[in-house]
């Protein structure tokens, strides 16, 4: 008896046991209805719900990151080209940027980059080297700041000097007395300074500087008209806008 209900439950559970549990049944309508309440068949898609969660899990941390990255990158791009333009202007702007230049007043100008051998060379020179000072200070194209004369005029005598606030008009026998007496003295003082160093240097030579210079001190008439004429000329030629040429 015992072995025939054995028999009938293995014959239950092959036809009609629980696919979770093997809890055998009558019918298939029986073991629908259990296996919608199977506790073993919760537990197991429990365990396949945190088995997919885990694995997807790092899934979408790595879209995260890969999205984060590829932020990263447009923002590494865009301030790369920023930073392109930004230096493409600041290139352009040096290339047209032209620092205001505050011109000395007439008479108070800087000669500071004119060296003590060049002095002595100019001293030597004499009228001329009085001339080549005024130029060397005047019209200097690495000194813009001593550039204090301008608007030359023979037909009416007269030219432009920098007073410091604006331009003023001065008779050109004042300015060209001016230019000589101021520049005649710098020369004066050095060659004085350097009296003994230049004699020895000059040789022979020296009596006829020493001569010209007591000339220039003393405001000799054929001395100072011959150094205002040099000194006009010298004005004219670097005063002439036409003196530039062109290259082709």
């Amino acid at each position: 008896m015992i072995m025939d209900i054995q028999e009938q439950n293995q014959g239950l559970r092959c036809n009609y046991a629980c696919r979770y549990c093997d809890r055998p049944y009558a019918s298939r309508q029986s073991r629908w209805n259990h296996e919608q309440r199977c506790t073993v068949r919760f537990a197991m898609l429990m365990s396949e719900h945190e088995t997919n969660t885990s694995l997807t899990v790092p899934g979408d941390q790595e879209c995260h990151i890969l999205e984060r990255l590829n932020k990263l990158e447009e923002l590494v791009v865009k301030s790369h080209a920023e930073a392109k333009h930004k230096q493409s202007t600041i290139t352009v702007t040096n290339n047209t940027f032209q620092p205001t230049v505050i011109i000395n007043q007439f008479g108070m100008e800087d000669i500071s980059y004119v060296p003590g051998d060049i002095l002595t060379r100019l001293v030597r020179q004499m009228d001329k080297g009085v001339v080549e000072l005024a130029k060397v200070k005047h019209f200097h194209e690495k000194h813009p700041e001593n550039h204090n004369i301008r608007g030359l005029s023979i037909k009416q005598r007269m030219a432009q000097v920098n007073t410091g606030t604006s331009w003023c008009y001065l008779d050109l026998d004042d300015l060209l007395e001016r230019i000589f007496s101021r520049n005649s003295d710098v020369l004066d003082a050095h060659f004085l300074e350097n009296e003994q160093e230049l004699k020895m240097k000059f040789g022979n030579s020296f009596r006829i500087v020493e001569a010209w210079f007591d000339k220039a001190r003393n405001c000799d008439k054929d001395t100072l008209k011959n150094c205002k004429r040099k000194i006009m000329i010298m004005m004219m030629n670097m005063l002439d806008p036409c003196k530039k040429l062109k290259s082709k």
